[in-house]
Parts: C-alpha cells; structure tokens; sequence
C-alpha cells in the first residue's frame, strides 16, 4: 500500500473537476443586510449631527427595499429615524432589524 499526501492548493485541477454554481441572496436577506449596514453607518457618522442628504437617500432605500419584501414594521421604524433622527429612534429601527436578521 502507498501512501500519498494531497494538498488541494497544489493540486492539479481542471475546471471541469469543480462544481459550477451560483448562489443569489434572497431578497430578505439583501433587505436586512442592507438596512444593518445603514443604520451601522448612521451610528458611525454620530446620532447627535444631522443626517446627511445621501444617507437620508440611503436610509429611504432600504425603507422601501424592507416595504418591499414585507418587513414593514422594520421598514416603519427605519423611516421613522429618517424623518426624526434621535437616538432613541435609530435604537428600535436597528434592534428591529438586528432581531429579524438573527430570525433568518
């Protein structure tokens, strides 16, 4: 009996040998993601200054993208922060997201 070790990083390979997928996100997902991460960048820029115009915009998006999928009390309280920056505001659209984003 021979023994061989294999180290798949210096493995030959043919393109043919590896599988060929594609994974799309669901759009729940995408929704969620998407609003974390804004609502993680308004929390960086600091609760207390005014939001941008650009992060408004980005905040009105995943509004509509959280409307869209059906989250909408989620959608609700991200635009709830929109028009009335605070933090007592941005915490309950972010907990609300964060739980349905763990919820997945």
């Amino acid at each position: 009996m021979t023994w061989a070790v294999v180290v798949p990083d210096l493995a030959t390979a043919s393109p043919t040998d590896l599988p060929y997928s594609v994974s799309t996100p669901d759009l729940i997902s995408s929704a969620v993601d998407g609003a974390l991460t804004v609502l993680a960048d308004a929390a960086h820029r600091g609760l207390r200054d005014p939001l941008p115009p650009s992060l408004r915009s980005r905040l009105t998006e995943v509004a509509d993208d959280l409307d869209r999928v059906g989250l909408r009390t989620a959608s609700g309280l991200v635009r709830a922060f929109t028009e009335h920056p605070a933090s007592a505001s941005w915490l309950a659209a972010h907990l609300r997201v964060l739980v349905t984003s763990e919820r997945r």
